[in-house]
């Protein structure tokens, strides 16, 4: 950053992501305090966001707050975290009853929104069949995960 003085330099993040690899190396006793002294070294100005503003009810804010304290506490079983929160966890697709879903892996994700897709939303009959068998179609809501850059061609 030095070397590049001439550059504004802008970083994001989450404290609850992994750990750095390679932090399990480093002798310092408290590798959170370390990791913020090293941000705070490299980003003297900060800006820390502590008010959820994806709902709007405080009762379900608050929920949320106990929910992620609970997931990241590593001495609370993760059973008994869902347990706590009345979380259902489905052992195969036909006792799914909600469109709105949480998996822990990508291939579930697309498993489970395939289910959803199929058994649960009213479809339009006009619609769009796209490469990989999805179908589109006017009203259907799109959440998108993920980014993806379109090749160049040469």
């Amino acid at each position: 950053m030095k070397r590049h003085a001439d550059k504004v330099f802008i970083a994001t993040g989450d404290n609850c992501q992994n750990d750095p690899i390679g932090i399990d190396t480093l002798n310092v006793k408290n590798k959170s305090l370390y990791l913020r002294e090293c941000m705070s070294h490299l980003f003297s100005d900060q800006i820390i966001l502590k008010e959820c503003k994806r709902l709007k009810n405080q009762k379900d804010i608050d929920v949320m707050m106990d929910l992620k304290k609970d997931i990241f506490n590593k001495k609370i079983d993760v059973m008994t975290t869902i347990k706590k929160f009345k979380i259902n966890v489905i052992t195969e697709m036909k006792q799914l009853k909600s469109k709105s879903n949480i998996c822990f892996f990508n291939f579930q994700c697309a498993r489970v929104n395939n289910y959803v897709h199929k058994n649960m939303i009213k479809r339009s009959k006009k619609t769009i069949v796209v490469h990989d068998n999805t179908e589109y179609y006017k009203g259907l809501e799109l959440i998108c995960k993920k980014h993806y850059k379109a090749s160049k061609a040469k």
